[in-house]
């Protein structure tokens, strides 16, 4: 029997990666540690986790999902990841109530399908965030090395500790190491969350965003990829077996240059 593990990935403040982080644990979780995953995006105010995977129009959506009477579960499919998405027109959220969420992810976990249920929460504390929240059973808490977004964590922290949800810790993304940046000892020390993964800053997200594909789908071999690997072996506690990858960069480059060598 499959045991569930609903895991929110939170942040303080928008802007620090955690739609994008979401999007690459649910697609290593999948394709790499061959786990079961559904990827709900409740920040129905602003979704961009659809447009991230080229998805912009949902059968079923989350704000759909909310508002009916009957429970209908059709989610959406991107690489062995299944996907819950959230409207991005402003006329789907008349009417959601987003403090179903915790109900609506019970019934799910209930079908006992996923090893993981993964929610993008909203940034911040308001009524998106905290409906997250109270819907998981694990928290992982997302920030960048700079002092705002690294305070926000400690209100959403002790949000989490209230509500006692225990937390898996903190990934600091986009880590440039400049000397304006707090290190993770100094965000350990004031937070109180330990940090379990540093992601390095690549300007090559962008890339990978233009493309709506994953980072670690199109750059497989770079440090990012391969700290998003380490971050899920540490999840899972499953070992990482490393070994090169060819990028989908790379096998559209030997595609194109096989069409001209005939």
């Amino acid at each position: 029997m499959v045991h569930t593990r609903v895991v929110s990935i939170v942040s303080g403040k928008g802007g620090v990666g955690k739609t994008t982080l979401s999007i690459n644990l649910a697609y290593t979780l999948a394709n790499v540690f061959k786990k079961k995953v559904l990827l709900i995006d409740a920040n129905i105010t602003t979704s961009h986790l659809g447009l991230s995977l080229g998805l912009s129009a949902p059968k079923i959506t989350l704000n759909k999902m909310l508002k009916s009477r009957s429970f209908h579960f059709q989610p959406e499919r991107y690489k062995n990841i299944d996907l819950i998405l959230s409207g991005i027109s402003p006329k789907e959220l008349s009417g959601v109530d987003i403090r179903k969420l915790p109900g609506l992810v019970k019934k799910i976990e209930k079908r006992k399908e996923y090893d993981f249920i993964l929610i993008d929460s909203a940034p911040g504390l308001g009524r998106e965030s905290l409906s997250a929240i109270k819907a998981s059973g694990e928290i992982l808490f997302i920030t960048n090395p700079l002092t705002p977004a690294a305070l926000d964590i400690i209100r959403v922290s002790e949000i989490s500790s209230g509500l006692k949800i225990p937390s898996l810790g903190l990934v600091l993304n986009m880590v440039r190491h400049k000397p304006y940046e707090l290190t993770a000892y100094e965000i350990e020390r004031f937070t109180n969350v330990p940090v379990i993964a540093e992601i390095p800053f690549d300007k090559k997200i962008l890339v990978s965003l233009a493309m709506k594909k994953p980072f670690v789908e199109v750059f497989p071999n770079s440090e990012t990829s391969r700290e998003i690997r380490k971050l899920c072996s540490v999840l899972t506690g499953e070992p990482l077996k490393e070994s090169r990858s060819e990028s989908l960069l790379e096998k559209v480059k030997k595609y194109f240059s096989s069409l001209f060598k005939h």
